[in-house]
This record gives structure tokens, sequence and C-alpha cells, in this order.
């Protein structure tokens, strides 16, 4: 219907206009009708040992046999291999991430053995999603783990090796009122100044005294100064769809708009094809509530020849 004007009041609501007074009571009536949506997450007892870092002196014929070993993992920005006196210092750092490793995969056996050295520190810790030292990736081989099987392999975070058990599996449950009132106090606003502010559009529709325009169309998003152009545009696509004189919209972003259309125009500088389908799409609109207004008034009856 582009080639529809519309000259119109209108009135701005925000959800700004309304006050909320929050009471435990409210707030916990509010709360009750929701409580399946506020859980605690699942949280997991463990126990770790981190892993000292090994630091050796490595004799040269090792050193010269690792690199040899490994010489892909030297080279330069051209994809060259490095000569092992320019790489020494890098061959002897992953010599050292290798015995480190190696460690760590022989205490993950004692742990799992029950044959730890007194010397081992086992720490204990309570990690979640929301608490998560390591990573995500961790967390999920963590969650993997059962009472049955607890143990986890050295993993590696942030250059450092941990071995890990699990204890326990704290699961799920719904949050007391308490628990849940932090989460709940924002959402509890929303809704009551949502609702308070539909309120508002309800009594005031039919009275209110709002700010005129000039004939405007689906286009003229400038011209609603009360708005921005994103509010305004999703204004008038709703309001040019709408079959009410006086009313008012909902916008995506909560407020609301009040309208009374004062008078409506058909622009002549649209084709005559476009203004056809405007004036037959009017008729139909018309002719359709004329007959649900008879529809309802009178009682429909079907005769059939010879019954």
């Amino acid at each position: 219907l582009s080639n529809i004007a519309d000259k119109l009041d209108y009135k701005v609501l925000s959800p700004d206009d309304v006050q909320v007074t929050v009471t435990d009571k409210a707030l916990k009536a509010f709360w009750e009708t929701k409580k399946a949506d506020f859980s605690t997450e699942v949280t997991y007892d463990i126990e770790y040992i981190k892993q000292n870092k090994v630091s050796k002196t490595y004799e040269e014929d090792h050193i010269a046999s690792f690199y040899a070993d490994n010489k892909n993992h030297f080279k330069d920005n051209e994809g060259k291999i490095k000569p092992l006196k320019d790489v020494k210092e890098a061959v002897i750092k992953e010599l050292n991430e290798d015995s480190t490793k190696n460690v760590a995969l022989r205490t993950y056996i004692a742990f799992k053995k029950n044959k730890l050295s007194d010397a081992i520190k086992v720490t204990t810790q309570n990690i979640s999603a929301t608490n998560n030292p390591y990573n995500k990736d961790v967390l999920t081989k963590i969650a993997r783990l059962s009472i049955t099987s607890p143990y986890l392999k050295p993993v590696l975070v942030n250059g450092e090796y941990f071995i890990i058990k699990l204890v326990k599996v704290n699961e799920s449950h719904p949050k007391t009122f308490e628990q849940a009132k932090t989460d709940v106090l924002p959402l509890y606003i929303s809704q009551t100044k949502k609702d308070k502010l539909l309120k508002l559009a309800d009594s005031s529709v039919s009275s209110f005294k709002g700010t005129p325009t000039d004939f405007i169309t689906t286009s003229d998003i400038d011209k609603l100064s009360d708005l921005s152009q994103t509010q305004a545009k999703n204004f008038l696509a709703k309001l040019f769809l709408s079959k009410k004189k006086n009313a008012y919209i909902v916008l995506d972003n909560g407020k609301i708009v009040l309208y009374n259309i004062l008078e409506q125009k058909m622009l002549t500088n649209k084709s005559t094809k476009q203004s056809e389908n405007v004036v037959r799409l009017k008729s139909n609109i018309f002719n359709q509530a004329l007959i649900t207004k008879l529809q309802n008034r009178y009682k429909t009856e079907i005769f059939v020849k010879g019954l």
C-alpha cells in the first residue's frame, strides 16, 4: 500500500514512562510461575595434580639425536630447516616439554594405582561451566568421566599439565527463591513494565493528545521525529497493514505507539494499475466486513430444491 498516505496523530509510550515497585511478595509470586527456568548448574568436585615443569641438562649427543629426529619442528619463515647451532635452545625446550609430559604420564599411572609419592600435592576443587579455570575442552572431558572411571589423562592447559580425578558430580536442581532472586529481578521488572505499558496504552488510546503529521507513507521514516529510523520503519510497516483507525502498535524494542488516523488519501503519482489494485483491495476488505456483520445479525439458512 505504498500509494496510500495517512495523516495522523501519534504518541510514543516508552517502558521508562512506567515505574515498578519491587516487593519480595510480588517477586516471589513471579518466580513461582517460572521456577523451572532457574536451576543451579552442574558442578564437579575434582582432585588434581599440577605437574611441575621439567628443566634438565642434556648430553650433546642426546640434543643432536632429538634434533635429527624432529628437524621439521625447526624451520625458518621460508620453510627451510634451521641448523642445530641456531635452534639449540628451542631443541632443549622441546626436550623439557617431552620430559614433563612423560613425568605427568607416570604420575597419572601412580594416581590411578593409589601409589603417589607423599611429595606430590593433590588439590581439591569445585568447577562448573561458569567457574572453569581450565578450558571448555577440558570441562567436556571431565563431564564424560564417571565414578567408576574417574581419572583423566594429563591435559595441557596454558603450557602446564594437569592430572585430574572426578570425585563427585553435583547435578542441577531448582534454585531456591533466595538463590534465584538476582536472576529473577530483571525479568520481573521487564515483564511488569511491559504489562503496565500495555494497560497505559489501553486506557489512553481513545483520548490521547499526540504529535500531528502531514500525509505520510511507509517510506517517510524521517518524518516521525519521536522515533529512531529503525523504530519508525517498524511502526510504519505495521501501521499500513492495520485495519484500525485508532489503535496502538507495539514495536520490536518494547515501545508502544498510539495513533489516530485523521485523514487518508491515495497518491496520484502512482500508476493507474496500482490505484486500481488498492481500490479493489479496500473494496474487498469492506465487502468482507459487511458480510461478516450480516452473518452475525441474521441467521443463515441453506435451501435445497426438492427438500
